[in-house]
C-alpha cells in the first residue's frame, strides 16, 4: 500500500458495515474523504458477493511465458557451463528471458552450478576432552584521549597491560574467561580445570 491510500481492505469493510446500518451513500463518502462513486463501486461489489480484499494482479493468461520444454533446455546448457547470452541467442530468446529462468532455478551465478562441499566438523565425544587455550592483550584506558574528546593536549600515557585468558571445551562449547595481571605467569584458566 503506497501512504497516501484511502481505503485498505479494513477500510473497505467499515465503509459496507456503515452502508448495511442504513447510512446514505454521500454521508459515508463524506466521512471517510471518498468520492460517491468509490463508495457506490465497493457497495456494488459487496452486494455481487466478491470480497472486499485486494485482488491478485497476475494475469490470468501469459501466452508468451516460457513452458517447460523450453525451461529445462535453458537449465541443460546452463549445466553445460553456456553462459546467458549464448543461450539466448541459441535458442532464439530473450536475455532477459533466460535470465529470468536461470535466477528462478537458482542457475544464474557460477558458483551455483557446482553447489559447495559440506563443511565437516570435528567434535570431540566428551567434555573436557579437548580445550582451547588462548590469551589476548588488552590495552588499559585510563581516561578517554584526544581521539574522543577532540583536544590534542588531551595526552594518555600507557598505564599497562591486562591479559584475557580464555578456555573453550570443544565438545560443549562451555567457555571460561579470566583476566590476569601478565602473561607469562600461569593463569587462572590453567590451573583451575572449569566443570564443564
Amino acid at each position: 500500500m503506497h501512504k497516501s491510500v484511502r481505503l485498505t481492505p479494513r477500510g473497505r469493510e467499515v465503509l459496507i458495515q456503515r452502508l448495511q446500518a442504513g447510512q446514505r451513500v454521500a454521508a459515508v463518502a463524506q466521512a471517510m474523504g471518498l468520492s460517491e462513486t468509490t463508495v457506490r463501486k465497493w457497495w456494488r461489489c459487496f452486494r455481487q458477493g466478491e470480497s472486499p480484499a485486494d485482488r491478485s494482479s497476475r494475469p490470468l493468461r501469459s501466452p508468451r511465458a516460457v513452458t517447460v520444454e523450453p525451461r529445462a533446455q535453458i537449465e541443460a546448457l546452463r549445466r553445460q557451463r553456456r553462459s546467458g547470452r549464448w543461450i539466448a541467442i541459441t535458442m532464439g530468446l530473450s536475455a532477459a528471458t533466460v535470465s529470468r529462468v536461470l535466477r528462478r532455478a537458482r542457475l544464474s551465478r557460477w558458483r551455483e552450478l557446482e553447489p559447495q562441499p559440506p563443511v565437516l566438523r570435528y567434535e570431540r565425544a566428551a567434555a573436557g576432552e579437548l580445550i582451547h587455550l588462548d590469551t589476548k592483550k588488552l590495552g588499559r584506558i585510563e581516561r578517554p584521549s584526544h581521539r574522543v574528546t577532540g583536544n590534542r593536549r588531551d595526552r594518555v600515557r600507557g598505564i599497562g597491560w591486562e591479559f584475557a585468558h580464555v578456555a573453550i571445551d570443544d565438545h560443549s562449547r562451555a567457555s571460561l574467561v579470566m583476566m590476569a595481571e601478565d602473561e607469562r605467569k600461569e593463569s587462572a584458566v590453567a590451573s583451575t580445570s572449569p566443570r564443564f
